[in-house]
């Protein structure tokens, strides 16, 4: 048996390892949600920021936020249906009568992969060779082309193609990826909606004379950066649909993988920079999965940089809102908000770091500090994005000064340092030992990467805020921090005298102490056996 043979007979879905399919998709929803109920919230405030549209503003229930955030979700509901309904528009139904040999392999293929729903059969106009699943989880339906179908009838080469072909689509049937799809439409669909009435939103301020034309190109930039950073994610997700899908159709014909990825040809050039916005993986990357299934347990540095920028814009976008209240803890608020965001971006790099030490059997001295150089750009690189926010120019760009950078980066060399420990104490052995790990490391590390990202956060925002409002005389002296003396420095001490004293900094450390040490307990008891 080659190396080859011997990864292909590895279960790249290890035990309670999720892959990048179900992390990307939460980050997706993560990023659309948080992002489309911010923008309900900043519509509610619309009717004070547009006088010379009062009478619009005013209608009743229409910037309610239950309404803004339903206007938002409905688009992509819609854009689903629509799209759907049109694409079997342009089909007709495929009969044993004109495709004999076709409709014989893919009942013998049904019923060989034990598909319980079948799908019905078209046949798409102008599709050629190509085939795809639509329609919804309980009416699906299979389309092909017609150079596609008479395959089944030539020569065995030809045959074998079109049985991987049929494979592949059964295997987003059975891998519930109809359901996934619309979804991930529901919000590809919102994200565009939700940029577009952005910029018509701020298309009006400009008109009212509240914004300058620089102030306006600089949220439209943010509208069409973050627009991007959505369909970016969706698109990611869409070529590890397609790696997994491709994975469950050639397990039982490998041969038959590789002759199809070959005759797809003519897409072996696209620059690697560009194959970030294709919507299906290079001919390469799907030939090495077919190789080495393994690869897709493997971290891919452009995916992390993607969850650190998400995380970098949801940081200012949701303190807005967090703060957007009256009469409420403010220090608390800015503490929750930094733990609720480090704690989800912490649990996302670890389940990505994790799957790559299963990949790679460890980790390299250098790749924790380049994946930390990494996240530390993608966010601060995100908090520049924020564009829901009344008062972005606030609470954005609270990573650009060398100092507060220099925090970031040693805060993701942290995380990413416990992380690389954790993983490698704790993935040693076989796969069942996978949600022991989990169930110890997974919850510690939220709870440390949460606690380092509060911290450095609200030292970010009252580094930014303090001089500000130490510049307006009519807001005092906040805390004492506003006399003689270096602010910043003055910030600092009270932040740390603050934040990092207490049960709970006493608390976070003896979690992110404790973890590593139950894991190298129960790995050296299991290796004495």
């Amino acid at each position: 048996m080659t190396e080859a043979d011997a990864d292909a007979d590895v279960d790249v879905g290890a035990p309670a390892l999720p892959s990048d399919l179900w992390l990307l998709l939460a980050l997706l929803a993560c990023t659309v949600v948080a992002g489309d109920l911010a923008f309900a919230l900043w519509m509610t405030e619309v009717r004070n920021t547009c006088p010379a549209f009062a009478e619009y503003c005013s209608q009743p229930g229409l910037f309610t936020k239950a309404n803004q955030f339903y206007q938002l979700l409905m688009p992509g509901i819609l854009a689903y249906v629509t799209v759907d309904f049109a694409r079997r528009r342009r089909c007709r139904p495929l009969t044993d009568q004109v495709y004999p040999q076709a409709v014989a392999v893919i009942e013998r293929l049904m019923t060989e992969l034990s598909v319980r729903r079948r799908p019905a059969l078209l046949v798409g106009r102008r599709l050629g060779v190509g085939a795809y699943v639509t329609g919804v989880p309980r009416r699906p339906y299979l389309v092909m082309g017609a150079d596609l179908l008479v395959l089944a009838g030539k020569g065995d080469r030809q045959r074998q193609i079109f049985e991987v072909v049929v494979r592949h689509e059964i295997a987003h049937l059975q891998g519930r990826d109809l359901a996934t799809t619309m979804a991930v439409s529901l919000l590809r669909w919102s994200n565009l909606y939700a940029g577009a009435f952005m910029i018509f939103a701020a298309y009006l301020e400009s008109l009212s004379g509240d914004t300058t034309p620089a102030g306006l190109g600089v949220t439209l930039l943010r509208v069409v950066l973050f627009t991007l950073l959505v369909e970016m994610i969706a698109r990611a997700w869409l070529r590890v649909r397609e790696h997994q899908a491709d994975l469950r159709a050639g397990s039982a014909d490998r041969a038959g993988l590789l002759a199809l990825v070959e005759a797809s040809g003519g897409r072996g050039g696209t620059p690697r920079l560009m194959s970030w916005l294709r919507r299906h993986p290079l001919r390469a990357d799907r030939i090495g999965v077919a190789f080495s299934p393994r690869l897709l347990l493997a971290s891919s540095p452009g995916r992390l940089l993607l969850g650190a920028i998400s995380a970098g814009a949801l940081l200012p976008t949701l303190q807005d809102r967090f703060l957007s209240g009256e009469g409420t803890n403010t220090d608390g608020l800015i503490l929750l908000n930094g733990g609720l965001v480090g704690a989800a971006l912490t649990g996302y790099v670890g389940l990505s770091l994790w799957r790559h030490i299963w990949f790679a059997g460890g980790v390299s001295w250098w790749e924790v500090p380049v994946t930390a150089l990494i996240l530390a750009g993608g966010i601060a690189a995100g908090s520049e994005l924020a564009i829901y926010s009344t008062i972005a120019t606030d609470r954005t760009g609270l990573f650009r000064s060398p100092p507060t950078f220099a925090a970031l980066l040693l805060a993701t060399l942290l995380i990413c340092g416990w992380l690389s420990l954790t993983g490698g104490l704790g993935l040693r052995g076989g796969t069942g030992r996978i949600p022991m790990f989990l169930a110890v490391a997974l919850p510690a590390g939220c709870l440390a990467g949460g606690g380092v990202v509060a911290g450095l956060w609200i030292w970010a925002v009252k580094l930014r805020v303090v001089p500000l409002v130490c510049a307006e005389a009519d807001f005092g002296d906040p805390g004492g921090l506003c006399h003689a003396g270096d602010v910043q420095r003055r910030v600092t001490e009270a932040v740390l005298a603050t934040t990092f004293t207490g049960p709970g900094p006493v608390l976070i450390a003896l979690v992110a102490v404790a973890a590593p040490a139950i894991l190298l307990i129960v790995t050296r008891a299991g290796a004495s056996r």
